[in-house]
């Protein structure tokens, strides 16, 4: 197991602390700057789009739920894999340090100033790492594929 793929795991799991740690109106306030922007953009692209802000927002809360668990999906497969090919054990052990990772997630905003734990980010959490973890395991085989 590289140094570097733990260091990647680490940031990963700290990135996520840090943002889960913000308090609601400081997390509200940055993908709301995402969300205005990309609102923005779509209505310079598309000025006949029907898109409300307040739907645009929430698929931006929920689309950064997936996206750093399919980066933490994705290096925590890396770390565990060891040598060889993604084994299913591998994939169960990996899946599983992730799930557990977004039910503490969820747990730690419970004492986060305006934040709470939501059932539907655990899942939305957990399918992004099986995600991750897949095209882990995809690169992987091709990987060892073009050395062979």
């Amino acid at each position: 197991m590289s140094k570097f793929k733990i260091i990647i795991l680490a940031a990963v799991l700290a990135g996520i602390y840090y943002l889960s740690n913000q308090p609601a109106s400081q997390s509200w306030e940055l993908s709301m700057v995402i969300t205005e922007n990309l609102f923005y953009i779509i209505d310079v692209v598309s000025p006949a789009a029907e898109t409300s802000i307040g739907e645009l927002h929430t698929l931006i809360r929920k689309s950064a739920h997936f996206l750093v668990f399919l980066l933490l999906g994705f290096a925590t497969a890396s770390v565990v894999k060891g040598k060889g090919t993604l084994q299913l054990r591998t994939v169960g052990i990996a899946l599983g340090i992730c799930i557990a990772f977004a039910v503490l997630d969820e747990t730690h905003q419970l004492f986060v100033v305006g934040r709470g734990a939501q059932v539907e980010d655990v899942f939305i959490d957990s399918f992004g790492a099986a995600i991750g973890i897949g095209v882990y395991g995809l690169a992987a085989r091709s990987r060892n594929r073009r050395r062979q």
